[in-house]
C-alpha cells in the first residue's frame, strides 16, 4: 500500500488476485535520488565497530 501511495508501484485487481508492477519512471527517479555520487556505499564507522565486537 505504501509503495502504491508513493507512486512506485501500480496494481490491477483481476478477480481475487492483485497484480503489481513497478513504474519505471518512478524507479529511475528513486535511483537518482538514492545515488548521490555514483560510488559504492561503504559502511559507517559505527557499523564497522559493531561488527568487530
Amino acid at each position: 500500500k505504501v509503495l502504491r501511495s508513493a507512486g512506485i508501484l501500480d496494481s490491477e485487481r483481476r478477480g481475487s488476485w492483485v497484480y503489481y508492477r513497478a513504474i519505471p519512471e518512478a524507479l529511475q527517479q528513486l535511483s537518482t535520488i538514492l545515488q548521490v555520487d555514483g560510488s559504492t556505499p561503504t559502511p559507517s564507522d559505527a557499523c564497522v565497530e559493531e561488527t568487530i565486537r
